[in-house]
């Protein structure tokens, strides 16, 4: 059981610090001097599948699900999508799905911030199943907001606009609009029309509400569209704190842990500030770190590097070293979230 304090965020998790200003950008690519050393690179046998947020918020549902992923196709030998999914490289486990799970309370809502532990809270204490990103597909929910980016305001994000589309709409009687449910229809497996219409006369409360059930229809709960993973999955977490010694950071343990998992192919989930400091809240990202290794220059200056696959898609990765950064600016942003490192294991 995974002992967890749940706290409240905007997009991706939420933390507690004085406020600390950073001196070095998040992904610091060393110079060209700096060489890999023979036997010091560990890495994943093999990366999860890449996926790719686009302009929305739930850094914390990807890095978890592509670790959900990972630990699923290697780790456990009867997985029954081994010889479909695992072999296809594709996203496995709906981070849709896990969205509507960060809250901790198991409501059915697709929000746009939500809780990065929370997540693991839910699946912990509830035990729930988990829907199959081939029924529940984040990039039609992506393609979905996309249609309001004509009319999206200064400030807003693209969800916020289609929240005020619907609400407004709502406030002229449309009972949702029967144009508001053809482009919900548009991007989601659910066709039914007058289903969607139904949704917002009286049966549901909210647009995130209204989300859910059109974003992952019912026919989602189908055996052969979900995984238990209740079943075989549990979480390591870390606190920022636990990588302090005498009020300093302690970078050798924070190496040190990262090793003694990517050693037994385990990718590790890391959440950490991308701002220029502390007080920028809203600012905090989520994470896989999937190697580890050091380099170092001729005058043996030597630096160690963590191996970060982001929910960017792969143009980041190529754009950043194919993920390989100096991992001290990332721990230094990291000790800070609650928590700063999580891990799958065998239950």
């Amino acid at each position: 059981m995974i002992n967890l304090v749940i706290i409240g965020v905007l997009f991706c998790i939420h933390v507690y610090a004085d406020d600390i200003i950073f001196n070095t950008p998040p992904y610091n690519i060393p110079n060209a001097s700096f060489q890999e050393q023979a036997g010091s690179v560990v890495a994943l046998e093999k990366s999860p599948a890449q996926r790719d947020q686009g302009r929305a918020g739930h850094c914390f549902a990807f890095s978890t699900a592509s670790a959900i992923d990972y630990f699923l196709c290697n780790k456990i030998d009867h997985f029954k999508f081994k010889n479909s999914l695992c072999t296809s490289s594709v996203p496995i486990v709906s981070s849709l799905h896990l969205v509507s799970l960060s809250d901790g309370e198991g409501k059915k809502q697709i929000v746009e911030g939500g809780y990065a532990n929370g997540i693991l809270l839910t699946l912990s204490a509830r035990n729930p199943s988990l829907i199959l990103e081939t029924c529940a597909s984040y990039e039609k929910y992506l393609d979905y907001l996309d249609q309001y980016s004509s009319v999206n305001q200064n400030g807003e994000s693209l969800f916020q606009t289609a929240k005020r589309v619907y609400n407004e709409q709502l406030s002229l009687h449309y009972a949702c609009g029967e144009e508001f449910a053809r482009i919900l229809s548009d991007h989601t497996s659910n066709k039914d029309i007058s289903q969607i219409l139904a949704f917002s006369r009286g049966q549901y409360n909210s647009f995130e509400e209204l989300l859910y059930e059109t974003m992952i229809p019912r026919e989602c709960n189908g055996t052969d569209k979900m995984v238990d993973v209740y079943k075989e999955i549990d979480f390591e977490i870390r606190q920022g704190v636990q990588f302090k010694k005498n009020s300093q950071i302690d970078y050798d343990y924070f190496y040190k842990t990262v090793l003694e998992q990517i050693s037994q192919d385990t990718p590790i989930i890391i959440n950490y500030f991308t701002g220029k400091s502390e007080a920028e809240k809203n600012r905090v990202h989520s994470a896989l770190i999937t190697g580890i290794k050091k380099v170092c220059n001729q005058i043996n200056e030597c630096k160690t590097l963590f191996k970060i696959q982001n929910s960017y898609g792969s143009g980041w990765q190529t754009q950043h070293n194919d993920g390989w950064v100096e991992a001290d600016p990332l721990i230094e942003r990291s000790i800070l979230t609650t928590p700063a490192l999580v891990w799958p294991k065998k239950k």
